[in-house]
């Protein structure tokens, strides 16, 4: 989802539990893209000595056509693939519109929306970060937020697995409210997709979707 396993301050799945999402998680990742992965830093970055060289704030832009090998990496990262399920859609991330952050010049960042049809909501697919702190989860997810309420959404959402406690308190101090819970729809798929781990973080057996949402009109809350 959240695209959805996102971060806690920052990283709502933090680097150290979001523990290598990627290989632990492989399967279940796969599907749930939106679980926004944020604050696992990779190679990636240059290496620079933060005494003399100070993070400066993420620049967050629309994506361009050259960025494509740099999100098919990031997906490729944090999920194994670029095709990402949510609520049993999959959505060709890679082909997404959407946002992308800059620190120091380099990639740090990416998130993916899709807006449904007539345009009346916009779901975040895919956000994940390369660094646990800066503010550029946030600062992506703000940038999503902008473009739907520009292109005259009145709504938007993402959803995350229900043992993804890191991202759930990170949407929440973004002023996302819970709205929804898609019971048993991870066991569903494992019906068709017999190799999604049972476990996810923390030793939670994984088996719902959550979804959290963001009322733009200002007639709704």
């Amino acid at each position: 989802m959240p695209g959805a396993r996102s971060a806690g301050t920052e990283n709502a799945n933090k680097t150290g539990d979001f523990r290598s999402v990627a290989s632990r998680d492989r399967g279940l990742l796969r599907f749930w893209g939106h679980s926004a992965v944020l604050g696992a830093p990779t190679k990636r970055l240059p290496r620079t000595d933060h005494r003399y060289a100070p993070i400066m704030a993420p620049v967050i832009r629309p994506i361009e056509p050259r960025d494509l090998p740099e999100i098919q990496a990031e997906l490729e990262t944090h999920w194994h693939s670029t095709q990402i399920w949510s609520l049993g859609r999959m959505h060709q991330a890679d082909a997404l519109p959407g946002f992308v952050a800059e620190v120091n010049g380099a990639f740090a960042g990416l998130v993916t929306l899709h807006m449904d049809p007539g345009g009346w909501q916009c779901e975040v697919i895919t956000l994940s970060s390369r660094m646990p702190a800066g503010g550029v989860g946030a600062a992506l997810l703000a940038a999503a937020e902008r473009h739907a309420r520009t292109a005259g959404c009145r709504r938007i959402f993402l959803t995350t697995t229900n043992d993804n406690t890191h991202a759930m308190r990170f949407y929440q101090r973004q002023g996302w409210c819970f709205c929804t819970l898609h019971k048993g729809i991870v066991d569903r798929v494992r019906t068709v997709i017999t190799d999604l781990p049972l476990l996810g973080f923390h030793g939670i057996q994984v088996r719902d979707e959550i979804e959290f949402e963001r009322w733009l009109a200002d007639s709704a809350n």
